[in-house]
């Protein structure tokens, strides 16, 4: 895996067509490149599908990595504050002490950010967090509190 973890980031991909019988996934590279995936029989690959989408923040917002990058110190689901903007349009992340600098306009690589005000079971998977407010579920009385309390 730390092999692999090296060179993670060498190989981007889309996903233009998905078969019928979802047996195989056809990746094609920034040059036009295919390559076909069977996610059943797939064990020597670490592929990591996301939906790219555009992301606005600004300052004093809090965003998370939605990846772990250990060479570039991302660690996943970790919490960050937006602390303002280069000149050259890059975001400035703190964290306590701690400050990077990230360019999602110019390096995939850090593209794996998300806001963090609220996440999912699934996403927080992993995670570590001193305190949290869930709600499983939307049956019964539930329901009620899914669909009118809690976005009042």
């Amino acid at each position: 895996m730390g092999g692999m973890a090296a060179h993670w980031f060498t190989y981007q991909y889309a996903v233009p067509f998905c078969g019928r019988a979802k047996t195989l996934v056809t990746l094609s590279n920034a040059e036009g490149e295919s390559v076909l995936i069977s996610p059943q029989q797939n064990t020597a690959q670490d592929i990591s599908l996301f939906m790219p989408r555009e992301l606005t923040v600004s300052q004093g917002d809090r965003v998370r990595f939605t990846r772990s990058d250990t060479d570039r110190g991302y660690v996943a689901n970790s919490l960050w504050e937006v602390a303002g903007f280069t000149e050259d349009g890059a975001v400035r992340f703190r964290q306590g002490d701690q400050e990077k600098i990230v360019d999602p306009q110019k390096a995939t690589e850090d593209r794996h950010i998300d806001l963090a005000y609220t996440l999912t079971a699934y996403g927080v998977q992993g995670a570590s967090e001193r305190f949290v407010i869930a709600l499983f579920g939307a049956e019964g009385g539930r329901k009620r509190m899914a669909t009118l309390h809690l976005f009042t």
